[in-house]
C-alpha cells in the first residue's frame, strides 16, 4: 500500500490556534476525519506539528494512489487550502527501500543472532549468483547497529543463524 508524506505550512496570522475563521475549518475536519479516512480506506499513521513554525507533517498509508487523491478532494479537506499549503511526497518504508535496491543488484542478506552481535559479523551479503560471502557490517555496542539488524532481520524473516 502506497505511503504518503504531508507537509503542511500556515502562516503565523492564518493559525488555527489564534484564527477564529482557520479554527472552524480545523475543528470542522477534526470532527469528520476519521470517517472519512474509512471512507476511502486511507489510515493516518501519525502526525507530527512544530507550532513555532507553524508546520505540520502527517503520514497516511492509502490503498492506491486513487483512493488518496479522493480523500484529498474531500470538501473538508481541501478547504485546509484557504489557509495552508500542503505538498504531498509518495513515500516508502525503509524496509521496502532496501529490500528493493538489494533485489535490483540480486544480493541476499544471511545474518547471526542478535545474541551474537557483539563477538562476530551479524551481516553477511552476498550475491545471489556466487558463493562468495562479503560481510556487510559488523557489530558494535551502537543502538544504531541493533536497530540496522533488527530492521534488517524483519525484512529477511528467514534469517540463517551462524
Amino acid at each position: 500500500m502506497p505511503i504518503f508524506l504531508g507537509i503542511s505550512r500556515h502562516s503565523p496570522e492564518s493559525c488555527p490556534g489564534h484564527n477564529e475563521k482557520t479554527g472552524k475549518i480545523v475543528s470542522e475536519l477534526a470532527d469528520k476525519l476519521e470517517g472519512l479516512l474509512r471512507k476511502h480506506g486511507v489510515s493516518m499513521i501519525g502526525g507530527w506539528i512544530v507550532p513555532s513554525e507553524h508546520l505540520i507533517f502527517a503520514v497516511y498509508d492509502a490503498p492506491s494512489l486513487e483512493a488518496f487523491k479522493k480523500l484529498s478532494l474531500e470538501p473538508e479537506i481541501a478547504r485546509l487550502d484557504v489557509f495552508s499549503t500542503t505538498e504531498y511526497k509518495l513515500s516508502t518504508t525503509f524496509e521496502v527501500f532496501i529490500a528493493s535496491i538489494l533485489a535490483g543488484f540480486g544480493f541476499v542478506l544471511i545474518f547471526s543472532s542478535l545474541e551474537e552481535i557483539n563477538e562476530k559479523p551479524i551481516g553477511i551479503l552476498c550475491h545471489s549468483d556466487i558463493n562468495e560471502l562479503i560481510p556487510l557490517f559488523t557489530a558494535h555496542q551502537s543502538s544504531i547497529s541493533r536497530i540496522l539488524f533488527q530492521t534488517l532481520s524483519r525484512l529477511f524473516p528467514c534469517s540463517v543463524t551462524s
